[in-house]
């Protein structure tokens, strides 16, 4: 990879982050937790975001080892209260999260979304398939790799826009793929299984549309997707 394409990419995600609000930036940390995957964009990313966290001058210690690196395993999601990150998982009751200044649904969406996150692998599965269709949408997706290896990821700024409706729903997890900017590598031939859940679709939405709000060609955008009773559906990217 060229220095000209890192730089590029430097103040492209220079500028992306100085354009977000508050709570958009607290979100894009949270959803780098857990990803295995590392590379220069990655690590340009992540640099990137603790710079613009000096620029806003958050202290963010609860996040950094003792070696001075930043700890990216789930477990780790945080909140900003005063110019200082704190631990949702240390964050036990609703009071807490009141003095955030958060809305009664966003409350709800994190202690339902925190408590899946941090469990086991067994117990995640049997609770993504007892989700309460009133509280989530999940979405079972399933990308096979034609002519040749290809690469795949999801975006933070994917939704669900409910037909006829302002509302949209938030990605809230995303199973067994890597968040931008890092790729998933699926090889030729193979087909990759994975899950994004959502938050709850408005109660009268009959049809709505997945849609990757992404600032670069290869978003995908998928509409008119049929409502059902249980909420949960299957999708083919291929």
């Amino acid at each position: 990879m060229d220095n000209s394409e890192q730089e590029k990419y430097i103040q492209e995600t220079k500028v992306m982050f100085r354009s977000f609000t508050d709570k958009e930036l607290v979100e894009s940390f949270n959803g780098q937790l857990g990803n295995s995957g590392w590379g220069w964009a990655r690590s340009i990313y992540i640099g990137t975001m603790l710079k613009e966290f000096r620029i806003r001058n958050w202290d963010y210690s609860v996040i950094t080892s003792e070696s001075g690196g930043i700890k990216l395993a789930h477990g780790n999601e945080i909140y900003l209260l005063n110019e200082k990150f704190h631990l949702l998982r240390k964050a036990q009751n609703t009071n807490t999260l009141k003095s955030i200044s958060m809305t009664k649904t966003e409350i709800k969406e994190i202690l339902e979304i925190k408590s899946l996150e941090l469990i086991n692998e067994k117990t995640k599965n049997k609770l993504l398939s007892k989700v309460e269709p009133d509280t989530q949408v999940i979405v079972h997706c399933h990308f096979t790799a034609l002519n040749g290896d290809k690469r795949i990821r999801i975006w933070q700024s994917t939704f669900l826009y409910a037909s006829g409706s302002i509302q949209k729903s938030k990605l809230v997890f995303a199973d067994n793929i890597n968040m931008y900017p890092v790729w998933t590598i699926v090889k030729n031939g193979e087909t990759l299984n994975f899950t994004l859940i959502f938050t709850s679709l408005p109660k009268g939405c009959m049809l709505f549309n997945m849609i990757e709000n992404i600032p670069e060609p290869g978003g995908f955008d998928f509409k008119n997707i049929k409502r059902n009773d249980s909420d949960v559906y299957r999708i083919n990217f291929s």
